[in-house]
């Protein structure tokens, strides 16, 4: 029979360490975990002749982040309620938090029963059955014992082996996840962490990662249940010993994982739901704080329903936005509660863990967010490509926020006729093929501009390309795109050059020609190259139609014919009526701006002024630039990619 670990929540004093102690007939001290580093309240105890991890959940200040850590872990909660003191406010709180966790198992323990009478226990009994109402618990037994008298423990006893005796399954699927919440080094064993494994499963002499963060080594020892072994999986409280790593102390929150979980976020669409015993409800941009395994942070909700507020009793699609980096993944549980507020007022389920901000009005969003819902892959793999900006996803980074493996995502991925593998089978990422055509498109009318204005040139190398193509492509996706632009012969590659399959370098330009386009080497004298030689100087930074004038001894007339030529020719972009960039400094603020979105849901004025080491006057003109272009979307004071 499989291990089972049972979990006892509740306001402190009600009895919970008694009960533990009742149930296995010795002293809850005498067998608690002897490992240093165990959390306070986890022990192993015997309970009619089986062996159970007891998870003992603080009733203190520590009792949400208790809750949060080990809810996942447990097979059983017992969630207990003292005789005399009734049902508190506490007591709320814990099955709100069992509820938004989606516990697997509830038992409400009226303990203390010893001290009141008959009527005060069906007083108690009333009120649990009242609160379970408003819970998926609802149908939960209810045991009214006395830990000193040892009255109704044998039922409760028997309740506790029936309910574990063949636990549900627990699904292993995804690479193997931990949120770490305590370590400790020994001299000569080195680091040892301990949790409870949220996805997949973790063998002896797996490598595994801190994330965020680098490298951790490899695991050397597992122990469950205080024994050892050569595997753990979901659901197991388990300390892993780790070889090779200097580290001697890891902070809470940090996740222990395989190396393959490389991705960290800090913005994720969800499903969210107020309790009915909230003060108030939820509106779009309300602070809150979030409780995410043993991870504790702040951020912002928007609520993504009509009306952007959720009223308490009411649940839907929300955007929340954290201050801190997280490990997620789709189906991973947390709480929240307003900043400062001492009490759990919502909850919910990540849904897409690499969200991007969404447009005031944009549609389909919550349609596409419901099918992440679904219980069939497919269905969500289709729904996550859908909701990404850009052209396609790494099979890697679809794998983890779906929390499950590369080959689930290929099998699914590869029976969805809109998506296209990239850039064959077996695929390394596939594309929406709608973006695809969309892409297509824009490279050969790209490449086809280019080679009409340099047809002595052999091409345009790889990241240029990049930065001029209309749909979003990160860097992360180039070289499988362009496998695939070669594999159907859109493409042809001349050494680290790309160009169409129909260009010959020095051949007559491809149709249609440009009537005014001109040789790049132009004669030093000539105004055009005059112009680009100013331009150029300017990098991210150029000279304005009066400094141009100033500085080549040109007229404003002038100016503007010769800009018009390397406009035309592609030596040059006009950014507004009196700024132009050179085709090399536009090529790269055009690419910082693409990566840096790639990796962020939006960035500010002033971030791309930085990035780009210009001024906010060349940020502005670039950004307003941009979005007439279709490449980004303004909202409110800040850009992102247009999908």
């Amino acid at each position: 029979m499989q291990p089972a670990t049972i979990g006892t929540a509740g306001p402190a004093g009600h009895g919970k360490t008694a009960l533990v102690r009742a149930l296995s007939g010795l002293p809850a001290a005498a067998d608690r975990g002897t490992e240093p580093g165990v959390d306070l309240g986890f022990g192993y105890h015997e309970i009619a002749g089986r062996r159970f991890g007891v998870v003992d959940l603080p009733g203190t200040s520590r009792l949400v982040r208790g809750l949060i850590a080990d809810t996942h872990g447990t097979d059983l909660v017992l969630l207990v309620v003292a005789a005399d003191a009734g049902v508190l406010p506490q007591t709320e709180e814990c099955l709100d938090i069992l509820h938004l966790l989606d516990a697997r198992d509830l038992v409400f323990v009226i303990t203390k029963a010893d001290l009141v009478d008959a009527v005060r226990i069906d007083e108690v009994r009333a009120r649990v059955a009242a609160l379970a109402r408003s819970s998926r618990f609802e149908s939960a037994p209810v045991h009214a014992v006395s830990s000193t008298t040892g009255s109704g423990i044998a039922e409760l006893r028997a309740e506790i082996q029936r309910r574990t005796a063949q636990p549900s399954p627990r699904t292993s699927d995804g690479w193997f996840r931990m949120f770490v919440d305590r370590s400790f080094h020994v001299a000569g064993r080195g680091l040892t962490v301990t949790g409870t494994v949220l996805a997949g499963r973790v063998r002896t002499g797996d490598p595994v990662a801190f994330r965020p963060g680098g490298a951790a080594g490899d695991v050397a020892g597992l122990q469950v249940h205080g024994q050892s072994v050569p595997e753990a999986t979901v659901g197991q409280r388990v300390a892993v010993r780790l070889a090779g790593t200097e580290r001697k102390v890891v902070r809470r929150g940090v996740v222990l994982a395989d190396p393959r979980v490389e991705f960290a976020t800090d913005r994720v669409d969800c499903w969210l739901e107020v309790r009915p015993s909230a003060r108030q409800g939820l509106r779009s941009f309300d602070r809150v704080e979030i409780d995410v395994g043993t991870v504790e942070t702040v951020g912002s909700v928007v609520v993504l329903e009509p009306g952007e507020a959720l009223s308490p009793g009411s649940a839907g699609f929300c955007q929340v936005a954290l201050e801190r980096e997280v490990i997620l993944a789709l189906g991973d549980r947390f709480v929240l509660r307003p900043v400062g507020g001492a009490r759990t007022t919502a909850g919910g389920v990540v849904l897409q863990p690499f969200a991007v901000r969404h447009a005031v009005g944009e549609r389909g969003v919550t349609d596409r967010l419901a099918r992440l819902r679904a219980p069939a892959l497919p269905g969500r793999v289709q729904a996550l490509f859908e909701l990404s900006p850009e052209v396609g996803l790494p099979v890697c980074y679809a794998a983890q926020a779906l929390g499950r493996t590369v080959d689930d995502v290929r099998r699914a991925a590869g029976g969805l006729p809109d998506l296209l593998p990239l850039p064959t089978e077996p695929a390394e990422a596939y594309a929406l093929r709608e973006r695809w055509t969309k892409l297509v498109a824009s490279t050969v009318d790209a490449l086809g501009r280019h080679h009409r204005a340099h047809p002595e040139e052999p091409g345009m190398n790889a990241e240029t390309l990049r930065s001029r193509v209309r749909v979003p492509l990160p860097p992360r996706l180039l070289d499988a795109v362009v496998a695939r632009l070669l594999a159907e012969t859109v493409l042809a590659r001349d050494g680290d050059l790309l160009r169409l399959s129909q260009h010959q370098p020095g051949a007559a330009p491809l149709a249609p020609p440009l009537r005014h386009a001109r040789p790049p080497d132009v004669a030093a004298g000539d105004p055009a190259s005059r112009v680009r030689r100013a331009l150029d100087a300017g990098a991210a930074a150029p000279p304005d139609l009066r400094q141009l004038a100033e500085a080549t001894g040109l007229s404003a007339e002038g100016v503007r014919a010769a800009i018009d030529d390397l406009v035309r020719t592609g030596d040059a972009v006009r950014i507004s009526l009196d700024v132009a960039f050179g085709r090399d400094a536009y090529a790269r603020v055009r690419t910082e701006l693409v990566d840096f979105l790639a990796t962020r849901p939006e960035i500010a004025v002033g971030e791309y002024r930085t990035l780009i080491a210009s001024s906010r006057k060349y940020a502005l003109a670039l950004l307003e630039h941009f979005d007439a272009e279709g490449l980004t979307i303004r909202t409110g004071g800040t850009r992102r990619l247009k999908t």
